[in-house]
């Protein structure tokens, strides 16, 4: 698409990172739609893609509709728009006793299954990541939470079979098929919301351990990274 009023801007390809932040996330989708505003392409102008916690949220809402871009943002900022605190979790009165007991077992303050349903109905994978990577339109996308079995950041990926996972100091990988356990996990903050059971180990948020947020795009190709961040990086004078 494209818009004589605007600048006509191509993507080569860009890999897209996407941290967390919670209403960081909803900035984003804002960031995003300027983009496709202005960006001469119908399929994602990004080629591999990479999510931290709320982040992960957007990273697959654009992974699988990779192959229509507008589209993909537009229903990002349906979700967005629409979510409220009702949607993403629930306070019960026995998990808040047992979270407060001394003889209970804590689990968490808050209960994130409407979180869950919400993602299953909204951004959950048919399948459609995996045509896009071997259609050409995606190369790899990545999801990062903190294990807590391990004490590692795990990355888990979706890529081409030639990608292979990698591990170094505190940081490894999985090759997987990405879905609503992962995005959850992800998101979820320790002692508000239930670490995620994937496999044999219990997950959570992925900005805890995560020091190096550009790594799994670069394990996956990349030599050009489009940041979405919030951060102020103006300094005092």
């Amino acid at each position: 698409m494209s818009d004589t009023s605007q600048p006509n801007i191509r993507f080569g390809g860009e890999p897209g990172f996407l941290p967390g932040g919670g209403a960081r996330a909803a900035y984003q989708v804002g960031v995003l739609k300027a983009i496709a505003a202005i960006a001469d392409c119908h399929t994602l102008p990004f080629r591999t893609l990479s999510g931290i916690s709320a982040g992960a949220i957007n990273a697959m809402g654009l992974a699988r509709r990779a192959g229509d871009f507008t589209e993909a943002v537009l229903n990002l900022e349906r979700l967005w728009t629409g979510m409220r605190p009702g949607g993403v979790f629930s306070m019960e009165y026995s998990a808040l006793q047992k979270f407060l007991s001394r003889h209970g077992k804590p689990v968490s303050l808050l209960n994130n299954m409407p979180l869950r349903e919400l993602l299953t109905r909204k951004v959950a994978d048919d399948g459609a990541v995996a045509r896009h990577i071997e259609h050409g339109i995606l190369d790899g996308f990545a999801v990062t939470a903190s294990n807590y079995s391990t004490g590692e950041a795990t990355t888990f990926f979706q890529a081409h079979p030639e990608t292979l996972a990698w591990q170094t100091r505190r940081r490894h990988s999985v090759a997987t098929t990405i879905g609503v356990p992962h995005l959850l996990a992800s998101s979820t903050l320790p002692l508000l919301f239930p670490a995620e059971r994937i496999g044999n180990h219990y997950i959570v948020d992925g900005s805890l351990r995560m020091t190096q947020p550009l790594s799994p795009v670069i394990k996956m190709g990349a030599d050009r990274i489009l940041v979405i961040g919030v951060r102020n990086e103006s300094l005092p004078v």
